[in-house]
């Protein structure tokens, strides 16, 4: 059981374990409810059956949320809080969910201010907790590529509403959290040499996040303590997928967050993969002669190898 001002104190803060699920009538629910609850119309359970497919619940956020119940303290909000549907044993849960004391009617005569439907609802209040529930969420990339921290990453909730479900870790000391849960990839770019990186991301980051896409999931790209590395991977999935140079990248996620702010190795490894692109001819060698965005930092290392590349060719002349 979990009294009302419980939930009230819990819900104010913010509390992203919070699953609270109202059982009452569709057109009660739709009337008034407690703010973030998820309606389930407990009328059309079996409370005889076997735990139900998740891919035959239709909402798609309450979905992602029941798959990962068990990251939950999930909350049964019904009428007067007797559970006389006797909701609570159902196996849609792996452990007993609480029941809210009153249930709906203490809570709505208590706390108006949090039901939404209420005329004392309180938007100022629920602007708050919408402002905690969204600290740390990952940042959209492209339709299905996330890009984050791992505070992002530990964000059970955002991962839920954001419909991420693949996880690719680009640090090797940076943990997985909830491995139980996501599906996750592990890269750990650091070792290996500038000429393995390209093969290794095709074969093991595009394809991980091209079936997670045929999945109908996204993917969250995060690395700690820097999303540097995430940047890494980001910018070489955007130039593989969209068929553009480094800049262009680089422009598009610079302009998503300001904390991804690459040093030379990154940048240098990005060029390499930039130039693997183009010898596979996926990416055309003309992208770099309408560059509408200059990187001091990128044009630094392309004269720089530009320099080598003639350095070189002067030696193989007199050589001859």
């Amino acid at each position: 059981m979990i009294s009302p001002p419980d939930l009230h104190t819990r819900l104010c803060q913010g509390d992203r374990k919070l699953l609270i699920l109202d059982v009452r009538s569709p057109e009660k629910f739709d009337r008034s409810r407690i703010y973030t609850s998820l309606h389930i119309d407990a009328t059309g359970i079996n409370l005889n059956s076997e735990f139900p497919k998740i891919s035959d619940i239709p909402s798609n956020i309450f979905r992602n949320m029941v798959a990962h119940r068990s990251v939950y303290d999930i909350v049964i909000v019904d009428d007067d809080g007797s559970d006389s549907l006797g909701i609570l044993k159902h196996q849609l849960f792996r452990s007993k969910p609480l029941l809210l004391v009153g249930g709906f009617q203490m809570y709505n005569a208590l706390y108006s201010s949090l039901c939404e439907g209420d005329s004392s609802f309180d938007s100022f209040l629920a602007a708050k907790i919408d402002k905690e529930l969204k600290k740390n969420q990952p940042l959209k990339v492209t339709d299905n590529v996330f890009i984050g921290d791992l505070a992002s990453a530990e964000n059970f909730r955002a991962l839920d509403l954001l419909g991420i479900e693949y996880m690719v870790n680009v640090n090797k000391e940076t943990p997985c959290p909830y491995k139980q849960e996501y599906i996750y990839i592990s890269l750990h770019l650091e070792e290996l040499p500038f000429e393995d990186l390209s093969n290794y991301f095709d074969r093991k980051v595009i394809s991980f996040i091209d079936k997670g896409e045929e999945n109908n999931k996204n993917t969250l790209i995060y690395s700690e303590p820097t999303i540097n590395n995430a940047g890494m991977c980001v910018c070489a999935y955007l130039m593989f997928k969209r068929a553009i140079c480094l800049e262009e990248a680089y422009l598009t996620l610079s302009n998503i967050t300001r904390a991804f702010s690459p040093n030379m190795v990154v940048l240098n490894r990005l060029l390499d993969y930039e130039d693997y692109l183009i010898k596979k001819g996926i990416l055309s060698s003309e992208v770099r002669l309408n560059i509408k965005f200059v990187n001091e930092e990128i044009q630094f290392l392309r004269n720089k190898q530009k320099d080598a590349l003639s350095n070189s060719i002067m030696e193989e002349e007199d050589l001859c």
